[in-house]
């Protein structure tokens, strides 16, 4: 079994907890709040990440960051990306190749390292927010493709791809 699904170490409660999407009121969980959960277990499994929470609501309407941690320093807040490869770009009807996809994810994580800085709950500047891409959509054949070209997004216009953390590369 991936080391995604394995959660023996989190109680179902947490896994809850951490898998509810912030941005709809109520308890709801959608494949990507859960995607999201399975990504920041995972993480914490591997002490990539302390005590990840999710944001209260009105916090996630104006910080749009996935979960907040305890650390390791700097991070204080986290957020995940799914990306997926050409089959399911295909599936979905895409016309977009999973370069330029890996690309695009590349530059929106530098975007977001700076969008919330400053922000009520947000975190106190770019350096403290980490992003967790989780390759396990992605084949195996095109996981080296994807990560390059998430990194090289990230680095274009003078950004970094400082606090990218990967998961699932093999």
């Amino acid at each position: 079994m991936p080391k995604r699904f394995d959660t023996n170490k989190c109680s179902a409660q947490n896994f809850k907890e951490l898998a509810v999407d912030p941005r709809r009121s109520g308890t709801h969980y959608t494949r990507t709040s859960i995607d999201e959960a399975r990504a920041i277990v995972q993480a914490k499994l591997e002490n990539l990440v302390i005590e990840p929470t999710r944001p209260n609501p009105l916090t996630s309407k104006s910080v749009d960051l996935d979960y907040e941690v305890q650390g390791p320093a700097p991070f204080t807040h986290i957020d995940v990306k799914n990306p997926v490869g050409s089959e399911i770009l295909a599936k979905q009807g895409q016309n977009i190749t999973v370069e330029d996809m890996a690309y695009k994810i590349g530059k929106e994580i530098v975007n977001q390292k700076e969008r919330f800085v400053g922000l009520k709950d947000g975190p106190a500047s770019a350096e403290n927010v980490g992003h967790i891409v989780d390759l396990c959509y992605v084949p195996v054949n095109e996981k080296a493709i994807v990560r390059q070209n998430i990194l090289e997004g990230a680095r274009s216009n003078k950004g970094s791809d400082a606090g990218i953390i990967f998961l699932n590369e093999k």
